[in-house]
């Protein structure tokens, strides 16, 4: 038999001590249900199932405080429960749960994860895409979140403020043209983007062969 050591109370929870040396974090509704009281005994099967329900209970709160700060890929989920030392079945069993629940969502983590990015600093589908499949989300969730959250339309006037601010920073470089496509295109820009802005800017008089912006008027 295994035998109840001690029982403290922390946080409206009970840290059990056993005979065992084991450690458990129950719900007090738990402890009831097995008849856990200081100097009583439970029989090993029962002991084992509690330390399965122990872990199952200690994995749902660290993905429940984990939630709370902000929205969170599957992926990223599983890979942080399972870096908390916690066996792959009860990861999976725990994220199905709170998926069930509604707790979990690739949808509402790559909305949110999109207008946050976008919110910092200027970037295109295409890089949104590759950072949403790089945490786990699948490619039709990623598409329709990308399609709500209206990144998946390309702002052009978005693109060229960008560009313009590049190109403050490449004034007497040489192949200006080719660096700055390059650089829109690591923001995630699409092809089409790119180059309707590069046509726009030599409209508008910028010389890409010298690196400087052709004056209008000659008396300038």
């Amino acid at each position: 038999m295994v035998e109840v050591v001690t029982i403290l109370i922390k946080n409206g929870f009970l840290q059990v001590e056993f005979s065992t040396g084991d450690r458990l974090v129950v719900p007090p509704d738990t402890a009831k249900i097995y008849g856990l009281a200081q100097g009583k005994s439970i029989d090993p099967s029962r002991f084992a199932t509690l330390k399965e329900e122990s872990e199952r209970f200690r994995c749902r709160r660290k993905a429940l405080d984990r939630i709370a700060a902000r929205a969170r890929s599957e992926k990223d989920m599983e890979a942080y429960l399972q870096g908390k030392g916690f066996d792959r079945a009860c990861v999976q069993e725990i994220t199905a749960s709170l998926k069930t629940q509604g707790l979990l969502d690739d949808f509402q983590f790559a909305l949110q994860f999109i207008r946050a990015r976008r919110g910092r600093r200027a970037v295109g589908r295409n890089l949104l895409a590759a950072e949403l499949a790089h945490r786990g989300v699948d490619r039709a969730t990623a598409a329709r979140a990308l399609r709500e959250s209206g990144a998946d339309e390309g702002d052009q006037a978005l693109v060229y403020e960008c560009a313009r601010k590049k190109l403050a920073q490449l004034g007497g470089k040489k192949n200006v043209r080719g660096r700055l496509a390059q650089f829109l295109g690591r923001r995630g820009f699409d092809g089409r983007q790119v180059r309707e802005v590069l046509d726009r800017l030599r409209k508008e008089g910028f010389d890409f062969d010298d690196g400087a912006e052709e004056s209008r008027d000659e008396g300038e």
